[in-house]
């Protein structure tokens, strides 16, 4: 919950870096090309590629009569935003951990680490039992 009122503020006051670099810090990064011609140049792939089927999630997928192009900037909107949480997400920690001591960083290490674990065996064991009655079927 508090997370969604950061973002939100943040959000509302524009606080939220751009996700892409300035064009002069592209240049500078090696990246010959200019945004106008990426913008071309994609569009023209895009143009080439058969177009995929968006799925909205949560309750914007039970909205009806939606349009395509609707649905895109949603889901456009949606990934943006996902992206900007985990930058405040990751900024977050960076910010906490500069007020830990080195003890309680490690503590921490530890304890993230371990969670990460206990998530991964969680996801294999629900995969597998996922898996289960298919191969009961067979």
């Amino acid at each position: 919950m508090l997370r969604q009122s950061i973002f939100a503020t943040a959000l509302a006051l524009g606080l939220l870096a751009p996700l892409t670099p300035p064009p002069a810090l592209a240049e500078e990064m090696g990246d010959d090309a200019k945004p106008a011609e990426k913008k071309e140049t994609e569009k023209a792939d895009k143009a080439d590629k058969p177009k995929k089927t968006i799925k909205l999630s949560g309750l914007w997928a039970k909205l009806t009569d939606v349009t395509d192009e609707q649905k895109a900037k949603i889901s456009a909107l949606h990934r943006k935003a996902l992206a900007d949480k985990r930058q405040i997400e990751e900024q977050e920690e960076i910010d906490i951990l500069a007020t830990l001591t080195d003890e309680q960083k490690k503590q921490y290490e530890t304890l993230k680490e371990e969670d990460a674990s206990k998530r991964k065996e969680t996801a294999a064991k629900r995969k597998t039992d996922t898996e289960k009655p298919a191969e009961e079927k067979d």
